[in-house]
């Protein structure tokens, strides 16, 4: 529970004691970034069984994983808490969390990735003619 989020009516949401959390802060029903992640993450991991029936390119499934998990990690981090005390809620920079940044350049280092990957060749072809040649 340490991506302690908003306060929520949503039916995933975790009930945070306020004696469980700093002296001052107020408890209730908030979102559970940690749980939320780790369900996403399950699903990834559903989507790389799939992808894993057919040989892939080194590096695919690390750019397949930035690739999707960047955008969601990106949009969970609006509802970190930012009502609880300095040791509880993300500070933000220009409206957004560090975190965030770094979903930003995860995203475009996937992307990039999968673009790198597109020209190389597959594993079952082997080496190209040209290095065969050389």
């Amino acid at each position: 529970h340490d991506h302690i989020g908003s306060e929520t009516t949503f039916f995933l949401g975790v009930e945070f004691p306020a004696n469980w959390l700093a002296a001052g802060d107020p408890g209730g029903i908030r979102h559970d970034l940690g749980l939320y992640e780790a369900l996403w993450a399950l699903c990834i991991a559903g989507v790389f069984l799939v992808l894993d029936r057919k040989a892939r390119k080194p590096g695919f499934f690390l750019a397949t994983w930035c690739f999707l998990y960047a955008p969601i990690r990106f949009a969970m981090d609006f509802w970190r808490s930012t009502d609880l005390g300095v040791n509880r809620s993300d500070i933000r920079y220009w409206g957004l969390t560090p975190a965030q940044y770094l979903a930003i350049l995860m995203f475009l280092a996937g992307i990039g990735l999968l673009m790198m990957l597109r020209g190389a060749p597959d594993l079952a072809e082997g080496p190209s003619q040209e290095t065969k040649e050389e």
